[in-house]
């Protein structure tokens, strides 16, 4: 009897405002191009009878062909994220400390709302 494995799906679509101009590398072994930004994605809620707002950041990053598109992009600039997430590690003052970022696979310039435009 075969058994069967549980499918395992990482795929995240994530739409924000970029909080910062993207800050650009390359590799040290072969200088392929990677890009780096964060995204404020916000959501309003009510509670209490008053309005409240939750903003989620999150970082994201592009290499290759998408860090070039990615390039172009600015600060404040709406867009779709499609991709996976991924986990960092890192330490820091003898902390160790673990991240959750989107490593993107397809990015999309939205257009700004009539509000967002005035």
């Amino acid at each position: 009897m075969r058994k069967y494995m549980p499918l395992k799906i990482n795929k995240v679509f994530f739409s924000g405002n970029l909080t910062d101009d993207p800050i650009i590398n390359y590799t040290k072994t072969s200088s392929v191009k990677v890009v780096n930004f964060r995204l404020a994605s916000s959501r309003v809620f009510k509670t209490g009878g008053e309005y409240k707002e939750d903003v989620c950041y999150i970082s994201v990053t592009a290499w290759a062909g998408l860090a070039d598109y990615c390039d172009t992009l600015k600060k404040g600039d709406k867009v779709l994220i499609e991709g996976e997430l991924q986990s960092k590690q890192y330490e820091k003052d003898n902390i160790k400390r673990n991240v959750v970022e989107i490593l993107a696979k397809n990015v999309q310039i939205l257009e700004k709302t009539i509000d967002e435009q005035q």
